[in-house]
């Protein structure tokens, strides 16, 4: 896998830097996490301290993604989170055996997250490179009208040939795929294969991110569509691109079969209005 952009609320410390997710807003590094209601184990039984205890007794029972979860509150043993998701909030509790456990693991999600938000500011700051931009134009919404134009010199990969289609995502996140082109080794897309879309996001949503994949599969009815290849491109150059064709290799990814090589076109500007319509 190229990019992984999930991760998991686990049972040990040690592994809190693998494991914490993306997604979350950077302008938040500098300053404080706010104050879970219940959070500080002072007063507690057992407790007098903010130091998370020991935890490696803890084992793995569900597994959630760190960038949709909240913490809502701690109420005694019990802790209130809410799982985002895109029809909205669920709010669900967890039960622990004491208040300690509970606390520890406030201050366990607390802490995945103030550390993703480190190694994300410094992520997007090497992405952006020379590419200056205050804190509250990072805010603000890109719009990239992105096309897949076409590819050519793939390999067979069914008996005769391939039915190819574009998978435009980053990590397990889809952003778009184009409708496949049956039998052709040199598809060319056009509107009519969905060829065009427009990528849409906060600026530094875009540039924490390793870079946008464009993968190319091939379509099959019965069995699981091969993966054909793929090409990493990273934000800043789809930042600054005005529409040129931009041409790449296509390379296997990691644990796919290789076919053969074959190369891919895309283009890439900021929408105007008219192609927001």
């Amino acid at each position: 896998q190229t990019y992984d952009d999930d991760a998991s609320v686990v049972s040990h410390l040690d592994d809190s830097s693998q494991d914490a997710a993306m997604g979350l807003s950077l302008l938040d590094s500098a300053v404080e996490t706010p104050r879970i209601p219940g959070f500080d184990v002072t007063g507690v039984d057992g407790g007098g301290s903010n130091e998370i205890p020991n935890l490696d007794k803890w084992t793995t029972k569900h597994e959630i993604s760190l960038k949709i979860l909240d913490i809502v509150e701690r109420i005694d043993k019990a802790v209130k989170v809410a799982i985002r998701s895109k029809s909205g909030k669920q709010h669900r509790q967890v039960f622990f055996e004491t208040e300690i456990e509970a606390c520890g693991f406030c201050q366990l999600v607390s802490l995945l997250k103030r550390t993703e938000l480190k190694r994300d500011e410094a992520v997007m700051r090497a992405s952006l490179g020379s590419v200056k931009l205050d804190r509250e134009e990072l805010k603000e919404m890109v719009d990239l009208l992105i096309e897949v134009v076409a590819c050519w010199d793939l390999p067979v990969t069914d008996l005769k040939s391939s039915d190819p289609y574009v998978v435009v995502r980053a990590g397990e996140h889809e952003f778009h795929r184009t409708r496949h082109i049956t039998s052709s080794l040199n598809p060319i897309f056009t509107m009519k294969t969905d060829s065009l879309f427009i990528l849409s996001l906060p600026i530094e949503k875009l540039f924490v991110l390793e870079g946008i994949i464009f993968e190319v599969r091939d379509f099959d009815k019965l069995r699981e569509d091969d993966s054909i290849g793929a090409v990493m491109v990273k934000p800043k150059r789809l930042f600054r691109c005005n529409g040129e064709r931009l041409e790449f290799e296509l390379k296997p990814l990691l644990g796919k079969k290789m076919y053969g090589k074959g190369r891919i076109a895309i283009r890439c500007r900021h929408a105007n209005e008219n192609d927001k319509k």
